[in-house]
């Protein structure tokens, strides 16, 4: 889906609020800055990436390249692609050589397991071969839609043969499954093992046994953030997993949060880039983010 606005629909007109009043100026000023920063910090972007994109602002025009609001509106969309802007790729189109594992974790209903079947799927699309790992998959209520998905797509799923109740499951079950392939191995990480000191300690077991056990594979932590939380609670998101290690964070229920804005809070704060957004509840529904676009998009609604 390239038509980022049909899913940002729930975001509010903040940032063409913004582009109005700078298109609207003929001159920069700090009375146009002092807007601009109600309006980022309106469109729920942190009190620090609204200081940071307003000081690089206002040191563009102190330099001489910013005169007009049209100048100003430019630089701050470049800016703001600047801070989205990362060079993985997800999607490579490359060879698959190695073994990935990708282990994925976040808060409870942030939409863990509905996104690594997501990821699960778009990889297998770009031609990788999958392995999804999920306890929740099976042992879950609420997963019913997702198997019915799964199915329908023909996605690799193993589990344990009981609930994970302990990383030490999780590395009995990955130690005595041997892959013979380039794999592309997703772990849903059990929520409920979440929470308390010793998760860091957990996951760094499960690294080091896959890396044991595949000394060519690539073992990375990634985050699920629900936008719906908003930027208030990047602080606490950073705090939980900031012994993790984490490679990148997927944004979760874009389409329907008017809190989008987080956005830029998450790559500023936590210091790992978005690689996807989560934009609906059916398997397809997660899109490579793409920041040129998801920051034009921002500026049409």
């Amino acid at each position: 889906m390239n038509n980022y606005t049909e899913f940002l629909k729930a975001f509010g007109p903040y940032f063409t609020q913004i582009k109005d009043r700078f298109q609207a100026t003929e001159t920069f000023s700090t009375d146009l800055l002092k807007q601009l920063e109600e309006n980022l910090l309106a469109a729920n972007v942190s009190p620090q990436a609204t200081q940071m994109v307003s000081e690089k602002l206002w040191h563009l025009a102190e330099g001489d390249f910013i005169h007009s609001g049209e100048d100003a509106y430019l630089a701050l969309h470049n800016e703001l692609v600047s801070l989205l802007e990362t060079p993985l790729n997800v999607l490579s189109s490359r060879p698959q050589k190695l073994f990935e594992v990708k282990i994925l974790i976040g808060w409870p209903d942030s939409g863990v397991t509905t996104t690594a079947v997501k990821l699960a799927y778009h990889l297998k699309k770009a031609g990788k071969n999958v392995f999804l790992i999920s306890d929740a998959l099976i042992y879950s209520t609420k997963t019913k839609n997702l198997r019915k998905q799964i199915r329908e797509n023909t996605i690799d799923v193993q589990n344990p043969d009981q609930a994970v109740d302990s990383i030490d499951t999780m590395c009995n079950f990955l130690q005595s499954t041997l892959f013979t392939e380039p794999m592309s191995i997703i772990i849903d990480f059990p929520t409920h093992l979440i929470g308390g000191n010793t998760r860091s300690h957990e996951l760094s077991k499960l690294h080091d046994m896959m890396s044991k056990k595949y000394p060519e594979a690539s073992v990375e932590n990634i985050g699920i953030f629900d936008a719906e939380n908003g930027q208030q609670f990047v602080p606490q998101f950073r705090r939980m997993f900031s012994y993790d290690r984490l490679k990148s964070v997927i944004l979760t229920k874009v389409d329907t949060s008017p809190k989008v804005g987080c956005a830029f809070a998450l790559v500023d704060d936590i210091g790992a880039p978005i690689t996807f957004l989560g934009i609906g509840a059916d398997i397809e529904h997660l899109v490579l983010l793409d920041p040129g676009k998801f920051v034009d998009a921002l500026f049409l609604l």
